[in-house]
């Protein structure tokens, strides 16, 4: 049965261009590292208030510019936040199905602070792919990245080693380009990866994404199709014209990061999930 909202736990070497070279105890959905035009349901998206209309206005929430004003954050980027704001609902749009783990984005526009500022664990800086060393003096957080299906609090109290799966969503205020981070050291190591680069787009790919699942929700349903060869071919055709639809929303979105990105990536996490 195909479930939008099912658990993906898919097999090693199964999405294409996936390295698999992440040690066991510390496998997460690694990528290489990877401005703004999205799509929405009637055609380009232009601007962040697009965005969030788009969205659901109510499901969005800003940040008080007076707090972040001192942190190492672009003009622009202080202004995003503090305008459009970051979506904290619905929690199916804000839910990622990767390779290993359902994950939650907990947005926290009402709690940014600087990197500095957490409990993160010290220790050299390790990036899976080549590319430019950021500076995680310039790193603000805008929230987490956790288990769906996991209390956090309880989590935190009593976890076996790289269970929580806890990162931190962060943006440079140098690149402004949006990281995910570990704070909990692997193997003695900071592992961190590119998101997107910039804020805007970020923000126009998680809007993607949300349209992607929503048209999934529309797709006919397969239990009475099980032994249809005409109907499974006929879903088939509309399940990746969807997908086609969602991989043109994301390049869209975020031109110079997409291609070998973690968006990319994840679209073909979600393409399997589709004919699986």
């Amino acid at each position: 049965m195909r479930s939008p909202t099912g658990n993906a736990r898919i097999a090693p070497g199964v999405v294409r261009g996936f390295p698999d070279l992440i040690p066991t105890q510390c496998q997460r959905h690694i990528v290489q590292p990877l401005h703004l035009s999205s799509w929405g349901e009637d055609g380009p998206v232009n601007s962040f208030g697009e965005i969030r209309l788009e969205w659901g206005d109510s499901d969005f929430r800003t940040a008080d510019l007076a707090q972040i004003g001192l942190l190492p954050l672009m003009a622009a980027d202080k202004t995003l936040l503090a305008t459009t704001g970051l979506p904290v609902s619905p929690k199916k749009a804000l839910t990622l199905h990767l390779r290993f783990e359902s994950i939650f984005i907990d947005h926290q526009p009402h709690a940014v602070r600087a990197l500095r500022d957490t409990d993160i664990e010290k220790g050299p800086l390790y990036l899976p792919f080549p590319g430019s060393r950021p500076n995680l003096d310039s790193f603000v957080v805008l929230g987490r990245v956790i288990d769906e299906c996991k209390d956090e609090k309880l989590d935190l109290a009593a976890r076996t080693p790289y269970e929580a799966l806890r990162r931190l969503l962060c943006l440079d205020g140098v690149s402004g380009h949006v990281w995910w981070l570990y704070p909990e050291l692997c193997e003695g190591q900071i592992w961190c990866h590119t998101i997107n680069t910039s804020l805007g787009a970020y923000l126009a790919s998680l809007l993607a994404y949300k349209r992607f699942r929503e048209g999934w929700q529309d797709l006919p349903a397969l239990d009475s199709m099980e032994y249809d060869e005409q109907a499974m071919q006929a879903y088939d055709v509309q399940a990746d014209a969807l997908h086609g639809q969602f991989l043109a929303k994301l390049e869209a979105a975020d031109p110079a990061g997409f291609k070998g990105g973690f968006w990319e990536e994840h679209a073909w996490n979600e393409h399997i999930l589709l004919h699986s």
